[in-house]
């Protein structure tokens, strides 16, 4: 279990910094959504999750890589209302990596 959650607190890492570039990080917001020609914030906001999903499945499973990509866009997407702050958004990523890690 250990090293499954070291994987994924390394892949969470790879996907909520490297792999999410500035103009996703804008404009997967419903205050802030992209010029139309990149289609609309929950578009990007659902490609960022499944991103995280994706690293998920690869450790674990393809179901527990859909529950992150729910949960990793659900926690996103509050953010990004301001109904909750990035401490509480990233203590979300990262518990809910233990809970796949146990679950898996």
């Amino acid at each position: 279990m250990l090293e499954r959650l070291g994987w994924l607190l390394m892949l969470h890492a790879l996907c909520d910094y490297a792999l999410q570039p500035d103009w996703m990080a804008q404009h997967k917001s419903p205050l802030d959504p992209p010029p139309a020609r990149f289609g609309t914030w929950w578009w990007v906001l659902t490609a960022h999750a499944l991103i995280q999903g994706l690293g998920v499945a690869m450790v674990c499973s393809l179901t527990l890589g859909y529950a992150e990509a729910v949960v990793h866009g659900l926690t996103d997407y509050a953010k990004c209302r301001g109904w909750i702050g990035p401490k509480l958004d990233q203590s979300i990523h990262l518990g809910s990596k233990v809970l796949w890690a146990v679950l898996a």
